[in-house]
């Protein structure tokens, strides 16, 4: 039985593939395997193409990889051939590196077969002076790859630092977005250099659009492949070694929508000579703009609406668990997924009781039922821990009728004043300033981390050694000096969110309102799925978090163990068991009593303002309290003072 030959094929780059690298290396080895008296084997498809073996990309998750592991595994028997055009196919990394794979499969028993010098590996008569011809080979290799490295980062480098001085234009085609293309006559749109392509412009606002609406990546790119637009690949400034991918991913569009060069900016960072450290440069109006700043703003802040897990820094917010969107479905029962909250789960609550769970969400849940053939709507809003079995959580099961709470939340906001929403003119001057000192603070340690790097490298310059500590020292303000910048620009950007926040905020009111009444009126259900997403949507920008307590202050055994320790921490001395005694008796009065206790809800809006809503128990759409919270968030923020027992009943 013949030995099975298989063969490796690999080169750097795709433009390769399109000539006729991959004919040759198969046409060659099927001759050697012919020659050798072997059986040609393809079926393994061991081809690496645009993939470099300078850093060992083919061996670290590539196809010969996967031959490798193959081998391992007993899949590829003993004797079989790894059949390579030439030894750096196999490996261009340095020998220490690239010998350890080939004697792997060496002493597996395969015989790797380079076709060029007509040398099998792994033969008898394999040896010491063999082994070393191919160890100065891979030497050889590496060093042509690590020069070929080094002047590339070479000219790279002096090509953006030439860009900085005003000697060129343009990088090239790996600097360069999607949706340009470099000018044949060096002038291009606005005298960039750079040509814009308007069809994937038109693409791109479509997309941007979409995500101002609150689209999310699953929306856009089902609408992008019902359209019919192809994921765009090489060409219009796109590295010719990147392979055209065969559908549209999440990561193409968050690329699209991230990216400041749709207003015209270049980020370009230059590595030092010696590669150790690097300086990031901003090159305003670089490329032709496609939107304007305050649009890409408005961009950003309908996509950071859509992440309520996170602060407007983009930062997880403490405690936090996350809560999910999902796919929508058909219809969009709970306009206040991601929204509603367990108000008892949140540290400080207004009610005053915590439950033993942190952060936990309102869930939508159905409980329609049928008798004598008629269904009955049953829609409740309900704690997620109420769902779980096991859950320590056992003061928040009771339901709250979604209808209600939906009724009662749109008469809230309907009647609320636009500083609400907007925040008030003092309150974005506050904000502001706080920015501004930020921004200063910044601007100061920009300057003391240059006069940093100068001193020390003034030192090493001085120095006959180099000493470790200072370029520990000299690495860390360099890196300062590449991060502030971003900082800094992160926060013009939030204070320019801030100086529009109260034009679109009243904008989003008056759109809400609009899109209440004709959801009221809607019949037909495809229109009013889109009025309750576009409703969502809104909600998502303007709030920030709803706190439901859906029993109300309620009391129990453990609520008033609560409260009591509550008020004897605060009370010291001044505490006494009488007070203790008169608080238990009336909450158990409390207990005993039928009354019902009314479930009130707290919306957290991002303009820092709190309202609780108390609606009607019996009428949803009359409001029986709605009242801003104090800064803290709480129902009150007064000193305790000790109450009289007869006092202590009411607390």
């Amino acid at each position: 039985m013949k030995p099975k030959a298989y063969q490796y094929v690999r080169f750097s780059t795709t433009a390769q593939e399109k000539g006729d690298s991959i004919r040759r290396q198969i046409d060659t080895a099927k001759k050697f395997a012919e020659v050798h008296n072997l059986d040609y084997d393809d079926s393994l498809k061991l081809h690496d193409l645009g993939v470099s073996a300078y850093k060992g990309k083919n061996l670290e998750s590539g196809n010969l990889k996967r031959f490798i592991d193959l081998v391992e595994d007993g899949t590829i028997a003993k004797g079989s051939y790894l059949l390579l055009q030439n030894f750096d196919r196999f490996s261009r990394m340095e020998p220490r590196k690239a010998l350890a794979p080939l004697l792997t499969l060496v002493n597996s028993g395969i015989k790797v077969a380079v076709i060029d010098n007509n040398k099998i590996h792994g033969e008898e008569n394999d040896g010491a002076i063999e082994l070393l011809a191919t160890i100065l080979h891979m030497e050889r290799s590496h060093d042509e790859s690590r020069i070929k490295s080094i002047n590339i980062r070479s000219a790279k480098r002096n090509a953006k630092q030439d860009l900085l001085d005003g000697k060129r234009k343009v990088l090239g085609k790996w600097s360069a977005p999607k949706w340009l293309d470099i000018a044949e006559d060096g002038q291009g749109d606005e005298g960039t250099g750079y040509k814009i392509n308007h069809e994937r412009v038109k693409v791109i606002k479509k997309i941007l659009e979409w995500v101002i609406e609150g689209r999310g990546n699953g929306y856009i790119l089902e609408r992008l492949t019902k359209q019919g637009v192809e994921p765009w690949g090489s060409g219009s400034g796109i590295k010719v070694d990147k392979r055209k991918p065969n559908q549209w991913h999440n990561s193409s569009i968050t690329r699209i929508v991230n990216n400041r060069k749709l207003i015209g900016e270049l980020e370009i960072s230059i590595p030092s000579e010696c590669g150790e450290s690097k300086r990031k440069e901003i090159i305003q109006n670089h490329f032709p703009a496609i939107i304007s700043e305050e649009y890409y703003e408005k961009v950003q802040a309908a996509r950071r609406s859509r992440d309520l897990n996170r602060d407007e820094d983009g930062n997880l917010k403490a405690d936090q668990k996350m809560r999910g969107g999902g796919r929508k479905g058909k219809t969009i029962s709970n306009l206040f997924q991601k929204l509603a909250v367990c108000g008892y789960s949140v540290d400080g609550n207004a009610s005053k009781y915590r439950c033993p769970d942190k952060n936990r969400g309102m869930v939508y849940a159905n409980k329609d039922s049928k008798y004598n053939g008629k269904i009955y709507e049953n829609r409740y809003l309900q704690c997620a821990a109420a769902k779980e079995k096991g859950s320590k959580c056992k003061g928040c099961r009771v339901l709250y009728r979604y209808d209600d709470f939906e009724v009662a939340f749109f008469t809230h906001v309907k009647d609320i004043p636009e500083s609400v929403i907007t925040g008030t003119d003092n309150d974005r001057k506050t904000r502001t300033q706080i920015i501004n000192n930020k921004i200063e603070s910044l601007n100061n340690q920009l300057e003391e981390a240059n006069r940093q790097i100068t001193k020390y490298k003034k030192a090493m310059q001085e120095s006959n050694a180099i000493s470790r500590t200072i370029m520990d020292e000299l690495i860390k303000y360099e890196s300062r000096q590449d991060e502030i910048p971003r900082e800094i620009r992160k926060l013009e950007s939030e204070k320019r969110l801030v100086d529009s926040r109260k034009e679109q905020g009243k904008e989003l009111h008056n759109n809400l309102i609009g899109l209440i009444a004709k959801m009221n009126e809607c019949k037909d259900d495809k229109k009013l799925y889109e009025l309750r997403f576009k409703v969502q949507g809104i909600l998502q920008s303007l709030i920030d978090k709803i706190e439901v307590f859906n029993r109300g202050n309620f009391i129990s055994d453990e609520v008033t163990d609560q409260k009591i320790e509550r008020m004897k921490k605060n009370a010291g001395n001044n505490w006494s068991i009488e007070i203790e005694n008169a608080i238990r008796k009336s909450d158990k009065q409390r207990m005993e009593s039928t009354a019902v206790e009314a479930p009130y809800f707290v919306i957290r809006y991002k303009s820092g303002e709190s309202r609780l809503v108390m609606p009607h128990t019996e009428d949803p759409t009359k409001i029986h309290m709605n009242m801003k919270l104090d800064e803290s968030g709480s129902l009150d923020n007064l000193e305790w003072r000790p109450p009289s027992p007869i006092e202590a009943v009411n607390i």
